[in-house]
């Protein structure tokens, strides 16, 4: 069962390291660059950490967008009024990409990439070894039960966090792309007028 485990788990980082492929390429083809200004500053408290997002200002064709990027505000010394070139597809002006973010995507693709093929292999070779000495009658039960109620509960964990993931992929794809959806607001005319007028 060990051996399912560090395969299920190279298999899913080999996936999600190929979602994130797809998803700089769709940020690399027939895409535009404009210059966008953090106009904002919003905090995301997770479990451990706290991460400062900047909502980013931009325009296109006369229309201005908004977009809350992921990245983390002070490890790239921004702050409000700062700027950053935002990437998106011309026909799809509300799906859209902040630079710093594309290279954070590519390090982690790089870091699943490597992970998930010495844990597929280690998986399929712990695999076939268990198998053998099942067939040869070693291995106690204890041990072996141990070890199937450790793999199933880190398949579930695999799972239960691929889950979210899975599902945006598998929604329409119309307003999908390998997980990407709509991710920035046109602000109203009216409102702009009220902001910089």
């Amino acid at each position: 069962m060990f051996g399912l485990v560090f395969f299920f788990t190279g298999l899913g980082a080999f996936f999600l390291a190929y979602a994130l492929l797809k998803q700089s390429q769709y940020f690399t083809n027939d895409v535009i660059k404009v210059q966008g200004r953090v106009v904002e500053i919003r905090k995301r408290r997770y479990k451990n950490s706290t991460v400062h997002r900047p909502v980013i200002e931009y325009m296109f064709q006369g229309q201005t967008w908004q977009h809350e990027a992921e990245y983390d505000l002070h490890i790239n010394r921004q702050q409000i009024g700062s700027f950053c070139t935002m990437i998106f597809n011309p026909l799809r002006p509300s799906m859209v990409c902040a630079e710093f973010d594309i290279h954070g995507r590519s390090l982690i693709m790089l870091i699943c990439f490597g992970l998930s093929i010495p844990f597929m292999i280690l998986g399929l070779y712990l695999a076939i070894d268990s198998f053998s000495i099942l067939q040869s009658g070693g291995g106690g039960f204890t041990s072996e039960m141990f070890s199937n109620a450790f793999g199933l509960f880190v398949l579930i964990v695999i799972t239960w966090k691929l889950k979210p993931i899975l599902q945006r992929i598998k929604s329409d794809k119309k307003y999908t792309v390998w997980g990407l959806s709509d991710n920035a607001e046109r602000i109203d005319k009216q409102d702009d007028q009220t902001k910089f007028g």
